[in-house]
């Protein structure tokens, strides 16, 4: 609905600001990681991320190399080990500045948290899709919370299917 786009277009605007200051530092392609916590195509998380990254596309003059990555082990009740991401991480970009980092779901907010000094400890991120309440930020971080309300998700179930009886 409306409140979503123009949730995501505010993130999309935060992003190019995070990334305006570094025009002047380096000129040309900015780097931009997207963090998921589940999976790429896992929804609702697919649809933020498709609509981040075209507003952020078309919001930033210069062209974004964009790199996504996944905490696919989020969806499991014990998750794997994740030093396996935290070193593919690290080796991808261990030549390559980025100059944003972006996650979207509170597992992806944790896992860069925990990583954060060995990996990136000097890139802006950026937070998103993350209930207000499980929000981790720290210095260099902006955060775009959202805040679920759990008796609107019930008044809008019956909206939509009056008949249910059982939630």
């Amino acid at each position: 609905g409306p409140v979503a786009v123009s949730f995501w277009r505010c993130a999309g605007g935060l992003a190019v600001l995070l990334l305006t200051p570094l025009e002047t530092a380096a000129a040309g392609t900015k780097r931009v990681l997207l963090l998921h916590s589940f999976g790429a195509a896992f929804a609702p998380f697919s649809v933020v991320a498709a609509q981040f990254r075209e507003d952020l596309i078309k919001a930033f003059p210069e062209p974004i190399d964009l790199y996504e990555a996944s905490l696919e082990t989020a969806r499991f009740k014990q998750p794997d080990d994740e030093t396996a991401l935290a070193d593919h991480l690290r080796a991808l970009f261990r030549d390559r500045q980025l100059d944003l980092v972006v996650v979207s779901g509170a597992p992806a907010n944790r896992f860069f948290q925990r990583h954060r000094k060995e990996l990136f400890p000097s890139t802006p991120l950026l937070i998103m899709a993350v209930e207000q309440r499980n929000v981790i930020q720290t210095g260099n971080d902006t955060a775009v919370p959202v805040r679920f309300h759990l008796p609107d998700f019930v008044t809008n179930i019956l909206a939509l299917l009056p008949r249910t009886e059982n939630i």
